[in-house]
């Protein structure tokens, strides 16, 4: 399997890890590059998705850069929806480079009654404006 296979499959599997984990908001960032996180790092990605979830229109994009380690990456909203049962929801793509890995995944995450935003297909917590990404862990 190429490296960049891997890294892709490695993101695909990333939601899984919250709900029973009881990790809280951002568990799923741990099986991802993502997963290489510092503690400068947290706050600067959590302010981008925020931002980006909150108020991000198509094709916004919301940049991330920690000059202290050279971590860094890109969100984008690709497309914004309804699903079946009537959430507001937005697709959106990642890109990021952390630890010295490379990786691109996309997830359709959907706002919950709760404010919330959760992974349509897993239901896992992505994002929640109360749960800064620091006390993820």
């Amino acid at each position: 399997m190429t490296a960049s296979r891997l890294l892709l499959a490695i993101a695909a599997c990333a939601i899984w890890s919250l709900n029973a984990s009881g990790q809280g908001a951002y568990g799923w960032l741990k099986t991802t590059p993502m997963g290489n996180l510092d503690e400068s790092d947290r706050p600067l990605f959590g302010d981008a998705l925020g931002s980006l979830l909150e108020q991000g229109q198509m094709r916004d994009t919301k940049e991330w850069d920690n000059p202290k380690n050279k971590h860094g990456g890109k969100m984008t909203i690709l497309r914004i929806f309804e699903s079946s049962d009537g959430k507001s929801c937005k697709r959106v793509h990642f890109h990021s480079k952390v630890g010295g890995y490379s990786g691109a995944s996309q997830y359709d995450l959907c706002r919950d009654s709760e404010g919330g935003w959760r992974d349509i297909q897993s239901g896992a917590l992505i994002w929640k404006p109360s749960v800064p990404l620091r006390e993820a862990e």
